[in-house]
């Protein structure tokens, strides 16, 4: 009976750490969207978003993995162009490219701390935190 509780107890715990695990490693998204009607005839219709009754062109999507940046994706007049990102090139160079990769996020009150600059949030469903940092710019954060 002692065995079969530190087996039960030991499973439990492997569960519950497998959970953890597997909730921290999710992959997270960063879109960076930008109005302007001009760009509808430029780019195909699924490059865009819409918020407030307006197609926002999805510029570039950062994709996370454990917090390291593994996938950049920038909009193209046929789509979406993918830039993967190896860990060794993380590693070997610092962030000269303009873009985070390693993921520096924080949400306090009402505002999300995104690699050292706040953003307000705008609105937020489920697990996706949208800010709009001017009339034409919104970032939107996907857990």
């Amino acid at each position: 009976m002692k065995r079969f509780k530190f087996v039960l107890i030991t499973l439990s715990l492997l569960v519950i750490l497998l959970i953890g695990f597997f909730s921290f490693s999710k992959p997270k998204q960063i879109l960076i969207a930008e109005y302007n009607p001009n760009y509808l005839s430029i780019y195909p219709k699924t490059n865009f978003i819409k918020f407030e009754n307006k197609d926002f062109l999805i510029k570039e999507i950062y994709k996370y993995q454990l917090n390291l940046l593994t996938e950049i994706q920038f909009s193209g007049s046929e789509g979406f162009a993918t830039q993967k990102v190896d860990v060794s090139d993380l590693i070997k160079t610092k962030e000269k490219a303009g873009f985070p990769k390693f993921l520096k996020f924080k949400k306090k009150d009402h505002e999300i701390i995104y690699n050292s600059q706040s953003y307000p949030i705008t609105e937020q469903r489920l697990d996706s935190i949208l800010s709009k940092n001017n009339e034409n710019k919104i970032i939107l954060f996907i857990n």
